[in-house]
């Protein structure tokens, strides 16, 4: 039995091609679905081809911008450069005496004593004292206190009591030295020679003024001219009369900071300030006054700048390399901290100064360095 229905089915065929008598929607369907996914690959295609023209964009438009500030920068800073002439006059006479007298030094041997010549006796039964072995230091206490025999050979027991006395006195006299020398190496700030310690100190002292105290400039100009730098007492006179001129000028002081190095040995101190006077001097673009370990130069002033005085400055920097290490360190002072800085500073001995530099900027009297310039090369500067 058959169905009548089942004839009028029509009979499809899985195959990937088409049959001729089907209808063409199907076709026509599958052509717009692949041109839509070929305009879809286009349009991502286009797409990505913005997104790369965009990063290029930014990327030069970055590059653009970091050569426009490089060019500020630079331009800013020779700037700078051209108007931070400078000054400088020190020494550094006392590491080498330090040097020189360390090799030298020690302890002095005592006199030897003159031995007693001998004469015969001058009555019977008389001997001339004689000093008893290792102590002839006392030979004066031993006639009194019965050292020696008598005409029949007998020993006196005063002998054993004055041997007592003697190293008791030699005991007592031995502690008060150890005790003075331990007292002098604590004055000195010195350790002894059995421990560590930091026995040097490199004090820098830094001050940012108002370009108004033009007296200054001369008298710093006047003093690298007439200081004595190659001997430790003018190196001495020399820092005595810049902390007198800086406290004269005290109410020009608008920065300021105090940084202090303390070192175990000579060669550190010297190390460490041979850096900072190089850090300092790089700062400058020329040295028209020096006066260093008395050699003396003296260059003509540069063009002077344009513009007015106001909000202007000037920089003094004291650089001490000192064996009285009791300084400390402080990058924002106050104005009495500064003060009480330089006043120590000033009344340093002859002996406790191994070196000295005396850096300001700027050095031409028709020169000043305007606030941004000051910020820019001294940013350690605080204000008082």
């Amino acid at each position: 039995m058959t169905w009548p229905w089942k004839s009028s089915l029509p009979i499809v065929r899985l195959s990937s091609c088409v049959p001729p008598g089907a209808p063409r929607g199907r076709r026509e369907f599958r052509l717009i679905f692949h041109s839509r996914e070929a305009r879809l690959r286009t349009m991502k295609r286009e797409r990505t081809c913005d997104a790369r023209a965009w990063e290029r964009r930014r990327c030069l438009g970055v590059i653009l911008a970091m050569l426009t500030c490089l060019f500020l920068v630079l331009a800013l800073t020779s700037e700078v450069w051209a108007r931070s002439s400078g000054g400088r006059y020190g020494g550094r006479a006392g590491f080498s005496q330090s040097r020189s007298g360390s090799s030298g030094g020690g302890w002095a041997s005592p006199r030897s004593v003159p031995a007693r010549p001998y004469s015969g006796p001058t009555s019977p039964g008389y001997y001339p004292p004689v000093s008893g072995p290792g102590f002839g230091f006392f030979p004066f206490f031993l006639p009194f206190l019965g050292w020696g025999g008598g005409s029949g050979g007998g020993f006196g027991v005063g002998g054993i009591i004055g041997v007592l006395l003697i190293l008791g006195i030699v005991a007592l006299i031995g502690k008060v030295l150890l005790q003075n020398l331990a007292n002098a190496y604590r004055d000195r700030g010195a350790a002894p020679a059995w421990g560590g310690g930091d026995r040097y100190a490199v004090v820098k002292c830094q001050l940012g003024m108002l370009s108004t105290a033009r007296t200054l400039q001369r008298e710093l100009r006047d003093s690298a001219a007439a200081a004595t730098t190659n001997t430790v007492a003018g190196l001495a006179a020399a820092l005595q009369d810049v902390v007198i001129a800086l406290t004269r000028h005290s109410e020009y002081w608008r920065y300021g900071t105090v940084q202090v190095q303390r070192l175990g040995t000579i060669d550190e101190a010297e190390r460490s300030f041979n850096q900072l006077v190089n850090l300092e001097r790089g700062k400058l673009s020329a040295e028209l006054t020096v006066n260093i370990d008395g050699i003396r130069r003296q260059a003509p002033p540069q063009a002077p700048s344009p513009g007015g005085e106001v909000g202007r400055y000037l920089v003094v920097t004291l650089i001490v390399a000192t064996g009285y290490p009791e300084f400390t360190t402080s990058r924002t002072p106050s104005f009495k901290e500064m003060e009480a800085t330089l006043q120590r500073l000033g009344t340093l001995l002859a002996a406790d100064l191994l070196g000295l530099e005396v850096i300001w900027t700027p050095e031409n009297p028709d020169d000043t360095l305007t606030e941004e310039e000051l910020i820019a090369e001294y940013p350690e500067l605080s204000i008082l």
